[in-house]
């Protein structure tokens, strides 16, 4: 996967050797499947039962170990998210909850402040970059790869420092550093904005 779409990871040096709960920018599915890539420990997805259900992506979430979680059922996350990093697994949630458009980032959600409280584990913020390129253009018939990716870790938080509008500044940092290493073509890189 790393040759053929020639990713490009920073960061991932800095993620702790036990339980940790990584909150990238949300961009959709597809690119989780490249975070998983990027890191060298499995991740575990926390995914809506709905979405988990679905007949297309189901096998590739049981496939990635991703976690199941009731959508009416707040409780149910923590309990299930909890579990796994007292285990010492990495767990990914996207606190924005809905996909955002490439280069911003929306609301975040407190979902992972109550799981790193509970856990008591550090949050690792995550920037995905240039994911919404031509590599997916295969949705309207073309496949024009390689096609250069990002992924950047940052460095971990400690829960209690990890409120939300800290935790965001640090994902907008990431993507801003992102954005000075690419090319000067504005066509490959979205400007990066603030949402909600």
């Amino acid at each position: 996967m790393r040759k053929v779409c020639r990713l490009h990871v920073r960061g991932v040096e800095t993620l702790p050797a036990g339980g940790c709960l990584v909150v990238p920018n949300h961009l959709g599915w597809k690119r989780a499947l490249i975070l998983h890539t990027a890191c060298h420990r499995p991740i575990r997805f926390l995914v809506y039962e709905p979405v988990y259900r679905k007949l297309l992506l189901n096998p590739v979430f049981r496939l990635l170990g991703a976690i199941p979680v009731p959508s009416r059922k707040p409780q149910d996350i923590l309990r299930a998210a909890s579990a796994c990093l007292h285990a010492g697994e990495m767990v990914c949630l996207f606190p924005e909850g809905e996909l955002a458009r490439p280069g911003m980032l929306l609301r975040l959600r407190r979902d992972y402040e109550r799981i790193a409280h509970a856990a008591e584990c550090p949050v690792v913020p995550v920037w995905l970059g240039r994911l919404c390129g031509p590599v997916f253009a295969w949705q309207e018939g073309q496949f024009p790869l390689p096609h250069p990716m990002s992924v950047h870790f940052g460095e971990p938080m400690e829960h209690h420092r990890a409120g939300i509008a800290l935790l965001r500044q640090r994902m907008l940092e990431l993507g801003e550093r992102l954005i000075k290493r690419a090319p000067s073509s504005k066509a490959t890189w979205p400007s990066l904005a603030c949402g909600g």
